[in-house]
């Protein structure tokens, strides 16, 4: 049998709130190094908040979609969606900044 995806699409359920549950980061992660030794990337669907996407930076998946980045929408909304696109990444930035910043204070 061959066995080589170049995605393998993590579903929303997987993904809702792994950032405060270390079991579904556990299987991610797996899924993660799975999908490596295959030669596949891991995208994650359903993602909302800020805190999913910085966990699932940390476990080192590349790929998402979900809300946090803007809903739905035909193809003639591209532009729209690319700067609803812009403006998660940069509050997911500045969330991330301020975690690091935190955690740095407490060590």
């Amino acid at each position: 049998m061959e066995l080589a995806p170049d995605f393998i699409k993590v579903d929303l359920s997987l993904i809702r709130g792994i950032d405060t549950d270390p079991p579904r980061q556990e299987l991610l992660r797996a899924l993660h190094a799975v999908a490596g030794k295959l030669g596949g990337q891991i995208i994650a669907e359903g993602i909302e908040t800020s805190e999913e996407l910085e966990t699932l930076q940390g476990l080192g998946i590349p790929y998402g979609q979900g809300y946090l980045f803007g809903r739905a929408a035909p193809r003639r909304c591209k532009k729209e969606l690319q700067e609803s696109c812009k403006k998660a990444a940069q509050k997911a930035a500045k969330n991330l900044q301020k975690s690091c910043k935190k955690a740095s204070k407490k060590y």
